[in-house]
């Protein structure tokens, strides 16, 4: 998953990577029959948890570099193979992937985020810790609507968004927001992701950041492209997500 080249490219970028704590392979059982598979970068104690969600085809390697970026900085962080995806391809005993969803099947990401949630207060952080969300795509989706019914989740991030990525509406959860903190970012030519951000920045009701670049491609292909963005999510989290 992880190829040298990658981890060079971290490494060379994003030096504070290197000294993040060593990883965890993690294996979360959701209530709906899927094994979902991530890894933990532990953080310090008392800090705050942060998830990484990739966007649709992709997996959970996407988030490496702000994954090492944010366990640097003393964040518990998260980045797992959603549903169908990955290495959390195994439901009721049976491979599945997302190729064979439904729209319902993929709403039903958030019970991956609240179980992956579940898992680390009753194995790491607690009861009490601070959740933000950093969702790219499609997990940008469920990332809001997940947030906007758990106030626990104190910042979202929302890479490349969508107005109805298979149908899940975003314009009424990010009404539900409410007055918590939002980045959202996307490329101009990315015409889907270009006009959700002016729609659901308009919506947002509270603190928002909103980054447009141009040529930058979709969810964390960005940070490719412009590694300068994943720097500001890491300090924008940092600043939104305080113990």
């Amino acid at each position: 998953m992880k190829s040298l080249a990658v981890i060079f490219f971290i490494l060379a970028f994003f030096p504070a990577a290197a000294s993040a704590a060593k990883p965890r392979e993690i294996i979360v059982h959701t209530p709906d029959g899927w094994t979902l598979h991530g890894t933990y970068y532990p953080g310090r104690k008392g800090m705050p948890v942060i998830l990484l969600m990739h966007k649709l085809g992709s997996d959970r390697s996407e988030f490496i570099g702000l994954a090492g970026e944010l366990s640097a900085r003393g964040y518990n962080v998260v980045a797992y193979d959603a549903r169908g995806h990955g290495e959390s391809t195994l439901h009721n005993g049976r491979r599945e992937t997302f190729e064979s969803f439904s729209d319902q099947d993929f709403e039903n990401m958030t019970t991956d985020i609240d179980s992956v949630l579940k898992y680390l207060r009753g194995n790491y952080v607690g009861d009490k810790a601070l959740v933000g969300l950093v969702g790219a795509s499609i997990q940008s989706s469920t990332g809001l609507v997940y947030a906007a019914k758990h106030p626990e989740v104190k910042a979202l991030v929302m890479l490349s968004p969508g107005l109805a990525y298979h149908n899940i509406d975003t314009t009424l959860p990010m009404k539900e927001y409410g007055k918590r903190p939002v980045f959202i970012a996307a490329s101009r030519e990315d015409t889907t992701s270009y006009e959700a951000v002016g729609v659901l920045s308009r919506l947002a009701r509270g603190p928002k950041k909103v980054v447009i670049l141009s040529d930058a491609g979709h969810g964390a292909q960005m940070f490719q492209k412009d590694p300068e963005l994943l720097v500001q999510v890491a300090d924008w989290l940092a600043a939104k997500l305080k113990p």
